[in-house]
């Protein structure tokens, strides 16, 4: 089974810790949107996978806003229907939904559904996990701690190895985020002790990135790190 790896496109956290990284800590959000040139990032990709042809069998995306707006960002330039899109929380960023060490509920499952757009018409069939309520799909008052997402990331490439016993020649995507991906590549690195720094990420990617795997019953094999157009 083949899994593609997409980081989400420059978030506004992004941008004002490139521009100004000197008030990040006090202007940054819990769940910001994308820049503009995030969504004209990620448009590029759609793009470029277009020109390839290439098909995604499943897709699966973060419920964090700058995940959908790069979903949204993307199918529309690979003209292909979200109905495909299925919500997958465990892939989101680690530390969960939080600022400063307190948690936020992450948008409801009303503007998940729509991907935050005021028509609904530009988000339909996106498939929604009973997890994500009106009441958002953070549950936890305080930040995600180290050791819960390292266990997150561990499930989640068990969960990949259980996926591809029935699913050898498929080939699915996951659009997540840099921190999540820098904890699963040292995982299959087996780098020992796990390093979390936001600023200084271990297995770095870029902004609307591509990275792929090929992930058998019983292994994973790493094919492709932060390959960007």
């Amino acid at each position: 089974m083949i899994v593609v790896l997409i980081r989400h496109s420059q978030s506004m956290n992004n941008h004002i810790a490139s521009t100004h990284p000197e008030t990040y800590d006090e202007e940054r959000k819990d769940d910001p949107e994308l820049s503009p040139l995030g969504v004209s990032q990620m448009k590029s990709l759609g793009l470029f996978l277009k020109s390839k042809g290439i098909v995604f069998d499943r897709y699966f995306c973060s419920p964090f806003y700058r995940a959908l707006m790069s979903t949204k960002a993307l199918f529309e330039a690979m003209d292909k229907p979200t109905d495909s899109v299925e919500i997958l929380v465990p892939i989101h960023e680690y530390g969960g939904c939080n600022m400063k060490g307190k948690g936020y509920p992450g948008k409801s499952r009303a503007f998940v559904s729509c991907c935050g757009s005021v028509d609904c018409g530009d988000f339909p069939g996106c498939r929604i996990p009973e997890e994500v309520t009106e009441e958002g799909w953070w549950k936890n008052p305080t930040k995600e701690t180290n050791a819960e997402a390292i266990a997150r990331t561990k499930g989640f490439l068990v969960y990949l190895k259980q996926m591809a016993k029935e699913n050898s020649n498929k080939c699915f995507a996951f659009l997540t985020h840099g921190g999540f991906m820098s904890i699963l590549f040292q995982l299959l690195e087996n780098k020992g002790k796990i390093v979390i720094d936001e600023k200084n990420l271990v297995f770095a990617t870029e902004n609307a990135s591509v990275s792929i795997l090929r992930v058998h019953e019983k292994s994973i094999e790493t094919l492709i790190v932060n390959h960007f157009i």
